[in-house]
């Protein structure tokens, strides 16, 4: 598809989107075989804390995971130099880790406008997912969140306000997996959907998340 990308002008909508999903799933696959090669002789050198493969894509569903969970080898070289453990929790130097860290991640993909925009839209994606944080951890937002919705109705609050975000991933990746002209092209294609095919999207992107949230729950749960 990147090399004709015309043809995702004359696709349905859903042979579209699953182009897409196959696309970040075989990108996926390679990476586990990278690292799955990789890792015993890593072990056997004595390197404990050797990088596992990266989880699944398709139940990830913020970016901040997504970076700590699917290239964890670039993500741990990045994150300790630049991520300093006293100002974690603020605001500002999120940001300016995050652009620093996008910044060297431009230059190490390569600097091309395909990976200049790809890491624009991540560091873009990155700091509305801090602000968003932040503010849930302030005492007023929380009061009013008890006092408005039920536990059941809190988590769904939180899959919508995701959503966005997901299908946001969703077109970023697009570049980064199939090209500049493919991305430009599923941006033009899901502006232009009709009102039923984009409320499907929405749907499934919302229903993927509840079901992530789902298993992120049981995890927890086990580890307790």
């Amino acid at each position: 598809m990147g090399q004709k990308p015309e043809y995702l002008l004359k696709t349905s909508p859903w042979l579209l989107c699953g182009i897409a999903y196959m696309s970040g799933q075989f990108f996926m696959l390679k990476y586990v075989v990278f690292y799955g090669m990789t890792r015993p002789f890593g072990l056997e050198d004595g390197i404990d804390d050797y990088p596992e493969h990266p989880k699944c894509i398709a139940r990830i569903y913020s970016y901040s995971a997504m970076w700590r969970h699917f290239d964890r080898g670039l993500y741990w070289f990045i994150r300790e130099p630049i991520i300093r453990e006293e100002y974690r929790n603020s605001l500002l130097w999120k940001f300016i880790s995050s652009l620093i860290s996008f910044s060297f991640v431009f230059i190490y993909h390569g600097t091309y406008k395909v990976i200049f925009i790809w890491s624009i839209m991540n560091l873009i994606a990155v700091s509305i997912e801090s602000l968003g944080k932040w503010i849930s951890k302030s005492v007023k937002y929380r009061q009013l969140l008890d006092a408005t919705l039920s536990p059941r109705g809190q988590r769904r609050f939180y899959c919508i306000c995701m959503t966005p975000l997901l299908l946001f991933s969703f077109l970023s990746n697009i570049y980064f997996f199939i090209g500049l002209k493919p991305g430009h092209i599923y941006i033009s294609r899901i502006l232009s959907m009709s009102i039923k095919h984009q409320m499907v999207l929405v749907f499934v992107l919302y229903s993927g998340i509840q079901s992530s949230v789902e298993l992120e729950r049981k995890e927890m749960f086990k580890l307790t």
